[in-house]
C-alpha cells in the first residue's frame, strides 16, 4: 500500500505517461526531464530543497542521485534529513538496473524512489521481486526505510507501483 507521498509521486509519474500519449511519444531524455520537473515541483510544494541536474526549478544541480529532496528547516542545505532520493534507469539491462538500484540501498533517505522500465507487466513484476530480494539481503537498512519501485511497462504504457517497507 502506498503512503501519501508515494501516492503523490505516482500521480506525477502517471501525468508523464499521459503527456507521452498526448505528444505521440517522448524520448528517454524527455521522460526524465518531465519526471524531474514534476518531482521538483512536488518537493518545493513540501517546502524542501531539490537537487537535480537539468531540471528547471531545482535549487542545485545533481547531488549523488538523479534527484534529491533535502530538509534543513530554514537552512535547506544543512542536511537534517533527506526525505527522498531518486534513481531512474531506462535501460532494460539487469546489470545497468542493479548498478543504479544499489545506490539507493546505501542512501540515508526516508523514501527511495527507483524508476525503471521493462517490456511488459510480467517483466516488471519479475524485476520488482529481484529488487525486493536485494533490499531484504542488505544488512545496513534502518527501520522505517521505504522504497517505491515504479516499473514502466512500455508495451502496456503504464507504471506499476510497489512499496517496500524495511
Amino acid at each position: 500500500m502506498l503512503d501519501e507521498t508515494e501516492t503523490e509521486i505516482a500521480r506525477v509519474l502517471d501525468e508523464v505517461v499521459a503527456a507521452d500519449k498526448a505528444t505521440g511519444g517522448l524520448s528517454n531524455r524527455g521522460w526524465t526531464r518531465r519526471i524531474k520537473e514534476g518531482l521538483c515541483a512536488l518537493g518545493q510544494r513540501k517546502r524542501l530543497g531539490v537537487s537535480a541536474a537539468g531540471c528547471v526549478g531545482a535549487d542545485t544541480g545533481e547531488w549523488l542521485f538523479d534527484l534529491v529532496w533535502v530538509d534543513g528547516q530554514d537552512k535547506p542545505w544543512q542536511f537534517w534529513e533527506i526525505p527522498l532520493a531518486m534513481e531512474c534507469e531506462w535501460s532494460t539491462n539487469r546489470d545497468d538496473i542493479t548498478w543504479d538500484f544499489e545506490k539507493l540501498l546505501v542512501a540515508k533517505a526516508r523514501l527511495k524512489l527507483f524508476i525503471f522500465q521493462q517490456a511488459n507487466k510480467n517483466d516488471v513484476k519479475k524485476l520488482v521481486e529481484s529488487l525486493r530480494l536485494m533490499v531484504r539481503a542488505f544488512k545496513m537498512s534502518f527501520p522505517g526505510e521505504r522504497y517505491l519501485l515504479a516499473g514502466y511497462s512500455y508495451d502496456d504504457h503504464v507504471f506499476s507501483y510497489d512499496s517496500i517497507v524495511v
